[in-house]
């Protein structure tokens, strides 16, 4: 392991006036990511929303609840902001939908989203929604799968070994403050080692898999969001 960086910040919107706070959540965003993103919020006026962060040289996880907005990157943020990682994005009240590849899946509490940001997307979420985004190096996922296909976008951890994977993320957000650096990556790379296992199932490497829940009724929700270039 590295020895480096160790960071573990909570920010809340309540700290600053009504008016303000929408700017104060995309600064905030961002300097949670690290990474250009935009942001369309549906009001402007009394934005609720709060973070907690922990962060190490090899994983981060942020955890969040919030009002709806959309966040996203376009084809320009790409082009100036390059990142390869991965992001597992889980929802653990609320609604999410994920708009990539010209497809919009929506995503219930307990379905978790396998994603990079290195390529167009958006990700738009209702008033009160809560979850958690962790970020995985691409190398600890790729040569987990052993495949050349991308793994599948959504998996379901309601049950069996995916609730085992969303009980040890919630966990790391709970226990932020109490994990050594050591603890946070060693229980990190036990949660990808079991994503990976979870994704994988039955099937053999360099076999293409469809994703583990099958968003039947994407096609009902709304188009995505006009958003620039």
């Amino acid at each position: 392991m590295k020895d480096g960086i160790d960071l573990i910040e909570t920010a809340a919107t309540s700290t600053v006036a009504p008016h303000e706070r929408t700017d104060y959540w995309s600064e905030l965003i961002q300097l949670c990511h690290r990474r250009r993103v935009g942001y369309a919020f549906p009001r402007r006026c009394d934005f609720h929303g709060r973070v907690a962060l922990r962060r190490t040289d090899n994983y981060q996880i942020v955890g969040w609840h919030a009002d709806a907005v959309t966040y996203y990157r376009t084809a320009g943020h790409v082009r100036e902001d390059a990142d390869g990682d991965y992001r597992l994005m889980l929802p653990t009240t609320g609604h999410v939908t994920i708009w990539q590849d010209d497809q919009h899946v929506p995503m219930p509490p307990g379905i978790g989203a396998l994603v990079t940001i290195d390529q167009p997307f958006a990700f738009t979420q209702v008033d009160g929604t809560e979850g958690l985004t962790m970020t995985i190096p691409r190398g600890a996922v790729d040569h987990r799968l052993s495949r050349d296909a991308p793994p599948a976008p959504l998996v379901d951890l309601t049950s069996g070994l995916g609730r085992v994977v969303a009980d040890l993320a919630t966990g790391l957000v709970a226990e932020r403050d109490t994990l050594t650096p050591h603890q946070f990556d060693a229980v990190s790379e036990r949660l990808v080692e079991l994503l990976c296992m979870h994704i994988v199932g039955d099937y053999p490497p360099n076999t293409v898999i469809s994703p583990m829940w099958n968003p039947e009724s994407a096609t009902t929700f709304a188009p995505m969001p006009t958003i620039p270039n």
